[in-house]
């Protein structure tokens, strides 16, 4: 029997942010900019991640992870790379995906930057 993820909608307090524990998911147009309120060295470590070959090799619709992400207590931190022009499938495949074996971990996606967020 499947059991449907439990989906909230809440306006974000970006102050909050690196105590905020679990795993957490931006969605990334083209450009890529990122949300406001990011802690300092979170944003050092995502401007690394972007200028990287791993990151150059993302497809739209999927992710690049970051385990244990400098800046914050999160567990992981997933950038979601999707266009603001992306198709509807391009969008659904683009669901921030649980790591094995944190099934139940609270994942916050972070889509006030996009278009289709």
């Amino acid at each position: 029997m499947t059991h449907p993820v439990e989906i909230s909608f809440t306006a974000m307090d970006a102050a909050g942010l690196a105590e905020r524990q679990g795993r957490v998911a931006i969605l990334v147009p083209k450009a890529g900019r990122l949300p406001v309120g990011l802690p300092r060295a979170t944003r050092e470590a995502l401007g690394r991640a972007f200028a990287s070959d791993a990151w150059k090799g993302v497809k739209p619709g999927k992710a690049l992870e970051l385990a244990f992400p400098a800046g914050l207590k999160a567990e992981a931190l997933q950038l979601v790379l999707l266009p603001a022009d992306a198709d509807a499938k391009t969008a659904r495949a683009a669901a921030p995906a649980s790591a094995p074996g944190s099934a139940r971990a609270e994942t916050l996606v972070l889509a006030g930057n996009h278009a289709r967020g």
